[in-house]
């Protein structure tokens, strides 16, 4: 599975990186954002043990909570370079 491998060579990355800078384990944390991806992806991805997600389109993330009341969404992304 495509998605798990990449989740988990993400999630060993960061553990790589947490020692690597001296950083406490589980002291980064990955939030997830599930722009454009399906309910499908994001259970999978939660069922993999990915607890915290984000999404930049506050219509797509009132669809995805509320049908996904599992997965926690706690972020809302912007742009960088967008004036709020």
């Amino acid at each position: 599975m495509i998605l798990a491998d990449n989740y988990f060579r993400l999630r060993d990355a960061v553990k790589e990186a947490e020692s690597r800078y001296s950083r406490k384990s589980n002291s980064v944390h990955i939030i997830a954002v599930s722009k454009t991806q399906n309910t499908e992806a994001i259970q999978q991805v939660a069922k993999l043990g990915q607890n915290d997600f984000g999404e930049n389109q506050v219509q797509e993330g009132v669809v995805k909570i509320t049908t996904l009341n599992t997965v926690s969404y706690t972020h809302l992304t912007l742009p960088k370079n967008r004036e709020v």
